[in-house]
């Protein structure tokens, strides 16, 4: 079933705890990028916010009550990230998220990870705490995700284009283990998505492989 329609584009769907909706950007002509959520059975797409300060990344309360979204990385302004409460459309600046970007909120609703300046560390925000503490001091590839349980983030590495290793840290003592090695295929990841990864229901690493095709043309015009 389509969920969206030209002349929108749409990237980043996030599924809500309860599977009935879709949170994900959406960028109209003429407009920023920002937060829709769209239910699964079809309907016209709800964006979240009215200003027009571009927004990203959305990630879902695991009671499917509230939003976390970050802004688009490379502005020349700084990022930061935010939470919309869904039944009062009130939104909040998380404390002591300056520089910080791509959040995911974990499944059972304590913890929150984003990556600071140019994704060379990756922050864990406790809810509880209501503070930041650094969960990684090397560079992340973005794509980050929870394990179901909460008790580790996956991410991968994408500092190679011929190598794809995918690695995960543990939150009780951030410990940094190394999941799946492998050499890239050609064509496998090209750079139009980059080194996107995931996790199936089962825990087992899902990666993307485009087989679409690039050209490059060389056009004569004669012009009058």
């Amino acid at each position: 079933m389509q969920l969206t329609s030209a002349p929108m584009l749409a990237g980043l769907p996030r599924w809500s705890p309860d599977g009935k909706r879709i949170a994900f950007v959406g960028h109209v002509p003429g407009r920023s990028w920002k937060i829709y959520v769209v239910p699964v059975d079809g309907g016209s797409p709800e964006r979240l916010t009215e200003d027009e300060s571009p927004e990203m990344d959305p990630t879902w309360s695991s009671d499917g009550n509230s939003v976390v979204f970050g802004e688009e990385y490379g502005s020349s302004q700084p990022t930061h990230i935010y939470a919309i409460d869904l039944r009062t459309r009130s939104v909040s600046t998380l404390p002591g998220s300056d520089g910080l970007f791509s959040p995911r909120w974990s499944p059972d609703g304590r913890f929150i990870t984003a990556l600071g300046p140019r994704a060379t560390k990756m922050m864990l925000f406790d809810e509880k705490a209501r503070k930041w503490t650094q969960l990684l001091n090397v560079h992340v590839g973005g794509y980050q995700v929870w394990s179901k349980d909460s008790k580790h983030v996956y991410i991968p590495d994408t500092s190679s284009d011929a190598e794809m290793t995918f690695y995960r840290v543990r939150i009780a003592d951030h410990n940094l283990e190394r999941v799946a090695d492998f050499m890239v295929p050609k064509g496998f990841m090209p750079g139009n998505f980059g080194k996107w990864s995931g996790l199936a229901p089962d825990g087992s690493p899902l990666f993307v492989r485009d087989l679409s095709d690039e050209e490059i043309y060389a056009l004569d015009v004669d012009l009058p």
